[in-house]
């Protein structure tokens, strides 16, 4: 599988991680080249069930194309579950980037933590006294705010939640929305990368109850309100 020559330092660094952290821990190595097969390398792939050649996340999208993501170097400590959503992950992500800025790649960490979590709990349950305080919760991570990531077992699954993800702020039938609305929802998930992807239009006016002619019309006009330069990654999107 080719890969970015700037990329090719960081392969051995993955099974290195992998087998230092051990098989609770996946180590992933992101080719943002072509999006919908990222991934060049990988260790411990058990975890989300994922191998070379896979997908980039609904995350990853958002990091890449984010404008509050440009001057970071990493996000640490995030969490997100596998495809099943029976097993907690922790997350971690190092932003690569050549000499112009440019994102080239995502080196990701996904530690699995049910076990711990269930742990805690049950040590939590015998060293409780009935008149404790409520314990303080953990700070968040001041590198960025807390996200969610999800590990999807198809691309059609991470348009999907990453459609959903913004539809739980409209929680009414499509029939219902304003145009405004939805075009507020496509200006939303085109920030967030979603339309580089191939079927992102039809799935979305298929979740918005419109035709494709009109998400390509809203489009139209977020670019042109915009005025934005083309995306960092991936392939322009074709505007009929």
């Amino acid at each position: 599988m080719e890969i970015n020559p700037l990329l090719l330092p960081y392969v051995p660094l993955v099974e290195y991680f992998g087998q230092a952290f051990g098989e609770s821990c996946e180590v992933i190595l992101h080719d943002l080249t072509n999006i919908e097969h990222s991934i060049v390398a990988i260790a411990n792939g058990h975890i989300t069930n994922r191998q070379v050649g896979g997908h980039i996340t609904d995350f990853g999208l958002e990091v890449v194309h984010d404008p509050q993501y440009q001057d970071k170097p990493f996000a640490v400590n995030y969490p997100g579950s596998t495809p099943d959503r029976n097993r907690i992950l922790k997350s971690s992500t190092f932003f690569i980037r050549d000499e112009s800025g440019t994102t080239i790649g995502l080196f990701c960490l996904n530690q699995d933590i049910t076990d711990w979590i269930n742990a805690g709990n049950l040590i939590k349950q015998f060293t409780r006294f009935s008149t404790a305080p409520e314990p303080e919760k953990a700070p968040v991570s001041p590198v960025l705010p807390m996200v969610q990531e999800t590990f999807s077992a198809s691309v059609e699954d991470t348009m999907n939640n990453a459609i959903e993800r913004i539809m739980a702020d409209y929680p009414v039938p499509s029939q219902r929305l304003t145009i405004d609305e939805k075009k507020r929802i496509v200006e939303r998930l085109h920030a967030r990368g979603l339309f580089v992807l191939k079927g992102a239009v039809g799935m979305v006016a298929k979740r918005l109850d419109v035709s494709e002619q009109t998400i390509y019309r809203y489009l139209r006009e977020v670019q042109s309100l915009r005025q934005e330069q083309p995306p960092l990654i991936g392939p322009s999107l074709p505007i009929p």
